[in-house]
């Protein structure tokens, strides 16, 4: 530390261990109060006050001659010390020294004529002299001098004791009021303070002093326009009062009146020009209005009457600070040694080391004010900037927080706690600082665009963009504002807007290379590659140091084939940053293209080594494995590259490329091409030029991944007409194997279309030619396949000619079989003791198998024609194909409209029974009893042996002899029934008849209703199903008993 510094820094010390000492006195522990006050002139041999103090400590043990030799010694260094005088006259006094004593004591009250102590041992001098006059004399100025002596030395309630004693003693005294509401505003009673201001004013309306002491008053309180009153009313009662015109002066500079500040000074200044204040505040006025010279002026005027003055020597030292740093290093050292206790003397000083770059001194001054003064908001501020800038961030944001603490309405603060939370990454926090900032500021353009920065790097541009814009608008000329909004409509692919941001960047400052590099990227981009070696030129002029431009110089000279050239860029890369790991990349492609793949390898590595997380090291060194044939290597670094950047496009196409060429892996292939587009698809178009991709790639890879899909699915078509393909001969074994090698010999140009790189693929010379050789693989491997098609259709055709052949043989076997015995059957129902079988079969088979073949036939002839037509059951189409295809058999009727009458009463009954509601069912009826129909493949004759064996079946099981029939859901339709059929045979009228009658429309309502059930079952035969149909029905409740009879068969259903 230099001597300076540590004499500096020993009297900030001796400082404290005074302080100390008079701690000690004041409480009596003189030996204390010694040994402090040694360590403190030890430190500063100089410090007058000190040596006053220990010669106090010394009289007070009584040692008398130690305490003369200080007190002589304070004085030499500062004659003009009252309270040194006094100490003086007082040990003279002690010793009885009166003559010496007097001297002394008249002294120290010529130089302050209000310190009462000094009158008071005058007194004591003259009572020891036995002068009684002068004694009371002396004694009474004490006691008026005390007050104010009191006042001065902070000890209030002495001093409102004397005030209150004098206000006693008389109360129309208005100096007392006055001289007490001084002490009352001082110790911060401020409404007894306006009390006695009133007071005395009220006693003495002329007072000009009384006037001005309210006036301060209300300035205190911040009640101008009253203060200005008083001010004007103490200047009008007497117009020669200098420090009126100081403290109206004051008040016109704090609203800004500077003009009639300068005017009150200027008046107080002819009036007192002794008054080196005056100068000083006038002084600051100059300085505010930009009139230095006149400033410097007043200052050194103020010095020059008051050369101990430490303000002035401050404010000097502020004006100088603006173009004469040592000047005014220099006034405040000054004033740093005329007042040690002068936090804003420290702050200054602190402020000039910080700008010239004095770091540790700075730091020094800042801790030293901040001790003086720990409520002063803009000294944490400065320490905290000056801690930010250290990089000890900790201590800059406890700074930080206590500034805005003391002052939360002070913008800059919150702007630079913003900044520094935006540095340690803090970016909500970051965000709501600068907001609060712009709030307390809003026409600071700094402030909008430091917030527009965070916006951006929240990926949040709308907010960012209205920040950017709102900067320029405060300040036109902002260069950085320009070029960050530029970067802004870069990403967003607003180009125009862009390059126009990036022009007035570098129109408004010139020699700034990052615009020129930013400007050159985005003529890169849009294919302006001449404008854009341009910019990268003058980006690396105005910074030859940059490895950056010269890797992007070096990959442009790349991408227009001057391999040369960008060989030597990528070189000076490398060799400014030797850990530039895209600049080895990009020349390990460069090595790499130009067929140097040893040296292409080796970048790759290196690369790697200096960054394992890089995942286009990775896909590249992938694809030099792959073309040096090294295919599980690659596999390797594609995976690794995916395990970095799971949706990496180029890796995932690439990876694509290599499972499409493996055995059974097109699957995995076109998973990853999938990946890879669908990723694309999410990406904004910046975002998707940083794969160095572009729309026409990505339409590119879609038609690629339609194609290889639709090569996928052919393929695996092939697989599966092969193999159904007829091997039974040697000659068909070879045509098998002729298919065989077609289709390996159509795949195989797939290979060298798949195995170049993507960077290669997707360049736009080679895209649609690689695509229109994968369309014409495609379009060979479909001919391939139909003529397999067709060659298996051939054969399956011949088969399916075989087994129709065998199995029309086989159902015209089951047929003759069923026929035959059906005759048997029926012929043994044609003896006597069967008849009333045979009755009931007759009715069965003929209601059953009539309804269901004009259902059959309506289905032919109608819906399946119209599937939407609306058809109902006594339409005249559906009637007349009922009419035409009913089977009469063995049973005769007198008249054809009796057919129709029943057709149409069983549809009704059906319907009833399937709704209530009695609405028509016919159209959905037909399709599910076709459907049941087609289901077991009966065609008419079938469906006459199935409803044949069925009426057979159910007629063996019918009971002679029945009286009686159990009632039905059907009971009410088949009598109607009935009763129109009666006349026209004696047959009809049978109780057996009515109960085959009865069961036919009980079979065809369970068809009707258990169709879905009927369908799964797929081990029965329809004669069965009907018979089940009879077998499940449920009887309702017989209430009464009926004249027909019913048979068993009837009655359990």
């Amino acid at each position: 530390m230099s001597n300076i510094l540590q004499k500096e820094q020993d009297n900030i010390d001796a400082l404290k261990h005074y302080s100390k000492s008079q701690e000690f006195k004041n409480s009596h522990r003189i030996q204390e109060a010694l040994t402090e006050i040694n360590t403190a002139l030890n430190l500063n041999p100089e410090f007058s006050q000190a040596y006053t103090l220990r010669s106090e400590l010394y009289e007070k043990l009584k040692l008398y001659d130690k305490a003369l030799e200080d007190i002589n010694h304070s004085l030499s260094i500062n004659n003009n010390n009252p309270e040194s005088l006094y100490q003086r006259g007082t040990i003279y006094w002690q010793k009885q020294l009166f003559d010496q004593a007097l001297q002394d004591c008249m002294k120290c009250v010529e130089i302050n004529p209000n310190f009462g102590m000094g009158f008071s041992r005058m007194g004591t001098i003259m009572q020891d002299l036995k002068q009684k006059d002068k004694e009371i004399l002396y004694y009474n100025l004490a006691l008026e001098k005390d007050c104010v002596y009191y006042q001065d030395e902070q000890k209030y309630d002495q001093a409102f004791n004397d005030f209150n004693q004098a206000i006693q003693i008389n109360p129309k005294y208005p100096n007392a009021y006055m001289n007490r509401g001084n002490l009352y505003r001082k110790t911060g009673d401020r409404d007894k303070a306006l009390k006695d201001f009133n007071k005395a004013i009220q006693l003495e309306p002329t007072s000009a002093i009384t006037y001005y002491n309210r006036g301060v008053l209300y300035d205190d309180i911040c009640d101008r326009d009253k203060a200005l009153i008083d001010y004007n009313q103490a200047i009008q009662l007497d117009s020669k009062y200098a420090k009126a015109f100081i403290y109206r002066g004051n008040l016109y500079k704090n609203i800004g009146e500077k003009e009639k500040a300068l005017i009150d000074y200027t008046q107080a200044i002819q009036l007192d020009p002794k008054d080196a204040d005056v100068y000083n505040y006038r002084g600051t006025i100059y300085a505010d209005i930009g009139d230095r010279e006149n400033a410097l002026i007043d200052y050194n005027k103020a010095i020059q009457l008051e050369p101990k003055y430490a303000n002035a020597f401050i404010n000097r030292g502020n004006l100088y600070d603006f173009g004469n740093r040592d000047k005014a290093l220099k006034d405040y050292n000054n004033a740093i040694q005329l007042d040690p206790t002068s936090a804003v003397a420290y702050y200054n000083r602190g402020g000039l080391y910080d700008a010239i770059g004095d770091k540790e001194k700075a730091l020094i001054d800042y801790n030293q004010a901040i001790q003086l003064d720990p409520n002063n908001a803009m000294t944490y501020y400065d320490r905290g900037a000056l801690y930010d800038g250290f990089g000890n961030r900790d201590n800059a944001l406890i700074d930080y927080n206590r500034s805005i603490q003391l002052d939360p309405k002070n913008a800059k603060v919150f702007f630079n706690r913003g900044n520094l939370y935006q540095n340690i990454g803090e970016k909500e926090k970051s965000l709501i600082d600068y907001t609060q900032a712009i709030q307390l500021d809003p026409k600071d353009a700094t402030f909008y665009y430091n917030r527009g920065t965070i916006y951006a790097d929240m990926g949040n541009r709308e907010n960012a963009l209205i920040d950017y814009n709102q900067a320029i608008q405060l300040d036109p000329k902002y260069s950085n504002a320009y070029f960050n909004r530029g970067v802004l409509y870069d990403e967003i692919c607003d180009r125009e807007k862009a390059l126009n941001d990036y022009n007035n960047a570098i129109q408004l400052f010139p020699k700034d290379p990052i615009p020129y590099y930013y400007r050159a990227n985005l003529y890169k981009n849009i294919g302006d590659k001449d404008k854009a070696l341009i910019d990268y030129n003058q980006a690396i002029k105005f910074d030859l140091r940059d490895a950056v431009t010269y890797f992007n110089r070096g990959a442009l000279y790349d991408e227009i084939g001057d391999r040369r050239k960008a060989l030597i860029d990528y070189n000076q890369a490398i060799e400014l940053d030797p850990n530039y790991v895209e600049a080895y990349i990009n020349r390990g492609n460069l090595y790499q293209n130009n067929g140097d793949r040893d040296k292409s390898l080796i970048d790759y590595n290196r690369a790697i080594q200096l960054n394992p997380n890089n995942v286009n090291a990775y896909k590249n060194r992938g694809n030099l494995y792959q073309q040096l044939g090294e295919n599980e290597k690659a596999l390797i670094d594609y995976q690794q590259g995916l395990s970095i950047s799971p949706n990496h496009p180029i890796i995932l196409c690439n990876l694509g490329d290599y499972y499409f060429l493996l055995p059974d892996h097109n699957q995995l292939a076109l998973e990853c091409f999938q990946n890879a587009i669908n990723y694309l698809l999410s990406l904004s178009q910046f975002e998707i030029t940083q794969y160095h991709l572009n729309q026409e790639n990505i339409h590119f890879l879609q038609t690629k991944f339609g194609l290889l899909q639709e090569l996928d699915q052919q393929i695996q078509k092939f697989k599966i007409i092969i193999q159904k393909l007829s091997i039974e001969n040697h000659q068909q074994l070879q045509q098998m194997l002729k298919y065989n090698t077609n289709c390996q010999q159509i795949l195989s140009k797939i290979n060298p279309i798949l195995s170049s790189q993507m960077a290669e693929q997707i360049k736009p010379e080679n895209q649609q030619a690689q695509n229109d050789q994968l369309t014409k693989i495609l379009q060979d491997i479909q001919q391939l396949n139909q003529k397999l098609l067709q060659k298996n259709k051939e054969n399956d055709e011949k088969q399916l000619n075989m087994k129709t052949n065998q199995l029309e043989e086989k159902v015209d076997s089951l047929v003759q079989q069923d026929r035959s015995q059906i005759e048997l059957l029926l012929n043994d129902l044609d003896k006597p003791e069967n008849q009333y079988q045979k009755i009931y079969y007759l009715s069965l088979f003929w209601r059953l198998y009539n309804y269901l073949q004009a259902v059959q036939q309506v289905s032919t002839d109608l819906f399946q024609i119209n599937p939407n037509a609306i058809i109902e059951t006594n339409s005249e189409q559906v009637l007349s194909i009922v009419q035409k295809n009913s089977y009469f058999g063995q049973v005769t009727l007198s008249t054809q409209p009796l057919i129709r009458d029943a057709f149409q009463i069983i549809n009704a009954a059906l319907d009833f029974a399937i709704d209530e509601k009695n609405e028509s069912k016919f159209k959905q009826r037909v399709r599910t009893l076709n459907e049941i129909l087609v289901f077991f493949d009966v065609n008419p004759q079938k469906l006459e042996i199935e409803v044949q064996m069925a009426a057979i079946a159910l007629g063996k099981q019918q009971q002679p002899n029945v009286k009686q029939r159990k009632i039905t859901n059907f009971s009410k339709k088949v009598d109607d029934l009935l009763a129109k059929e009666k006349s026209s045979s004696e047959l009809l009228k049978d109780v057996h008849w009515i109960c085959g009658t009865e069961d036919a429309f009980i079979i065809l309502s369970y068809l009707e209703r258990n169709e879905e059930k009927i369908l799964q079952d797929q081990q029965k035969k329809l004669r069965e199903i009907f018979e089940e149909g009879v077998k499940s029905y449920s009887y309702t409740p017989q209430v009464q008993q009926v004249n027909q009879g019913c048979s068993s068969i009837c009655q359990i259903i």
